[in-house]
């Protein structure tokens, strides 16, 4: 052996990345492992958990919904038989001004009263109206409830439909003795008594045309006379 074979070479030391390729290469369970089977039964759980709430509010989105739509056929109903004008109709009011006209008149297709609370709503206090029952656009098969008010130049305004009736309808009335008439003031009340007879019906009805059925009843409660006028004092007598 020569001399120069037994010289001692330098130590040359591994770069870090190779140090770190052989040590993952060497190590044991150094593989990428997966989800164990508790950690996949945990998570199907808390799918499960989501799922459930998940459709529990789906449930009551729907639920919401169908209610608000049976409220709005409820609405829709009432307002085709006529509910407006009930509120305006339980507000009458016979004012002690309205001694020229008569405080409410009535026939079988229309009425003209005072009310408290009109059903536009734009204006406060006492108003007067006409209500009339007229033929809709289906001809005879529909009656159309109208409404119309005096406008600001104390013309009248264009009726507004706010009801509608199948078939034929007109008015009625309610009288103080709980008998129905066809028009108002009654024919011949307060003639052979000394009572003064109603300023304004117990009720105005809404009825089907030589028949006995009712198809809408606006009771009124309140007083069916006009409000007597204070007396004087020392007023003279003749």
């Amino acid at each position: 052996m020569r001399n120069a074979d037994m010289v001692a070479k330098p130590f040359e030391p591994i770069p870090q990345r190779a140090r770190l390729s052989q040590r993952l290469q060497t190590a044991p369970g150094s593989a990428q492992s997966g989800l164990t089977l508790v950690e996949l039964l945990v998570s199907m759980v808390i799918l499960g958990f989501v799922l459930a709430l998940v459709s529990e509010a789906v449930f009551q989105v729907s639920q919401v919904t169908r209610s608000a739509q049976a409220a709005t056929a409820s609405l829709t109903s009432r307002w085709s038989a006529g509910w407006a004008a009930g509120p305006m109709l339980a507000n009458l009011v016979a004012p002690p001004e309205a001694a020229v006209r008569k405080a409410f008149e009535g026939s079988a297709n229309e009425l003209s009263a005072y009310t408290t609370l009109p059903v536009d709503g734009g204006q406060t206090g006492i108003q007067r109206f006409t209500m009339s029952l007229r033929p809709g656009d289906s001809g005879a098969t529909q009656t159309e409830l109208r409404v119309a008010v005096p406008t600001a130049d104390a013309r009248t305004s264009e009726p507004a439909a706010i009801g509608r009736f199948d078939g034929r309808a007109e008015f009625a009335y309610l009288d103080e003795a709980g008998a129905i008439v066809p028009v108002w003031p009654p024919m011949g009340v307060g003639v052979a008594t000394s009572d003064p007879p109603a300023d304004l019906p117990r009720a105005v009805i809404v009825r089907r045309p030589f028949s006995d059925e009712l198809l809408m009843w606006y009771p009124y409660p309140g007083e069916t006379r006009k409000p007597v006028p204070p007396s004087l004092p020392f007023e003279s007598k003749p």
